[in-house]
């Protein structure tokens, strides 16, 4: 799969260069230049399927204690169950970053690893609320991307 160039009259606009993965950690900021370069083996036909979930660990092992008699030992999803598209995600950064009309590019995986977190895995939450009681209170990386954006940018100095 090969990259898209800009189309004309784009470099006007800001676009973000990425690697993107299921996990927000994953998700490196490389370059805000020209266009948003994903990595991402999901593009199927022109239609991006990468999500991502983020997770607020330390809440829910809490209540994985204080609940220890009610899981039986039982894996429990605590992830976000509002996943979002890594396309979603890109076009609200170049929002951010003040750049609406700009490009994301998908770019085929380099390796191995890039495959793998390119595919998307929807576990449901529900043994999370009903035996633990915890669910996410974090908002969606999309609903939090300004923040992010100027955190990162003032990080940068």
């Amino acid at each position: 799969m090969a990259r898209r160039a800009p189309a004309e009259g784009d470099s006007k606009h800001g676009h973000l260069r990425c690697r993107s993965g299921r996990p927000g950690y994953l998700w490196q900021v490389r370059v805000v230049i020209r266009q948003a370069h994903l990595c991402s083996g999901c593009e199927r036909a022109g239609k991006p399927l990468g999500r991502w979930q983020f997770e607020a660990p330390a809440e829910a092992h809490v209540s994985a204690a204080d609940n220890i008699n009610r899981t039986h030992g039982e894996i429990i999803n605590i992830a976000n169950p509002s996943t979002e598209s890594v396309k979603e995600i890109s076009r609200a950064a170049l929002r951010a970053a003040g750049h609406p009309n700009g490009q994301v590019v998908f770019s085929p995986p380099t390796n191995r690893f890039e495959e793998m977190i390119t595919w998307s895995l929807w576990l449901s939450t529900r043994k999370t609320v009903n035996l633990l009681g915890f669910g996410q209170k974090h908002p969606r990386v999309v609903d939090g991307i300004e923040t992010y954006y100027r955190t990162w940018k003032a990080l940068r100095g």
